[in-house]
């Protein structure tokens, strides 16, 4: 519970602030942008727990593996594993001499920020810690376009991406959105299968799908040297 409450608080408050940057470039008052931000999340909250109790109770072997629908709640595994990562197993035995020495690299990367003053690469490298439980598919389709938006078109038609950015990146949200719940009503719900090819079947058969490790435990039940040659 502590682990939910401080990762929800830190991470509400970076969209905040992403939000209170956007709203700056658009010309939006603070004030606007700040009742927005929170009329939408008490309607969030409400509207999150209201539609998960309902799921709870209405949908069958929801949270399970086999669930037909694919409601296997993959978010709520990866807080369970980070919870035992870092909460039952623990840093110190998880990294052990590594857990000293890497509170130093945040000094690092500012040090090497600071050297080369290139901090462009930095929130592209950090965008890999929401990764869980997404799959290579879900990073992949927005870097293409955000290559194709941010770098070839911002070069060769720069007043047009000026002008219809900001206004596209809202439309593919907003089209995100209202797609979960069109095909969640009109396919998923009613239990309609949808069209099965490479594209939406390849990633079943990776290791995060079914569910298995990258490597199983030796026979001498554990990693690394044998107990007892640990210097």
């Amino acid at each position: 519970m502590f682990k939910i409450i401080s990762t929800d608080l830190v991470g509400q408050g970076l969209y905040f602030a992403m939000d209170m940057k956007l709203a700056h470039y658009l010309k939006v008052p603070p004030q606007t942008c700040f009742v927005a931000q929170g009329v939408a999340t008490i309607l969030g909250a409400l509207t999150q727990v209201g539609v998960t109790l309902w799921m709870l109770g209405h949908i069958a072997g929801i949270c399970e593996s086999g669930q037909p629908s694919g409601f296997t709640c993959p978010n709520g595994r990866t807080i369970y594993s980070a919870s035992v990562i870092w909460g039952l197993v623990g840093p110190r035995r998880a990294s052990s001499s590594l857990f000293r020495r890497q509170n130093l690299l945040p000094v690092v990367t500012f040090l090497l920020d600071r050297r080369f003053n290139s901090p462009r690469d930095l929130p592209t490298l950090s965008g890999t810690a929401n990764v869980p439980p997404a799959t290579g598919i879900n990073y992949s389709s927005w870097a293409l376009v955000i290559y194709i938006f941010n770098h070839f078109i911002k070069q060769r038609y720069f007043a047009w991406w000026t002008k219809y950015n900001y206004v596209l990146a809202a439309a593919l949200d907003t089209g995100l959105a209202l797609s979960g719940i069109v095909i969640f009503f009109c396919i998923s719900y009613p239990g309609a299968h949808f069209p099965k090819w490479w594209g939406n079947t390849v990633y079943l058969n990776t290791a995060d799908a079914e569910g298995v490790a990258y490597m199983a435990v030796p026979s001498i039940g554990h990693f690394g040297p044998p107990n007892g040659t640990w210097s």
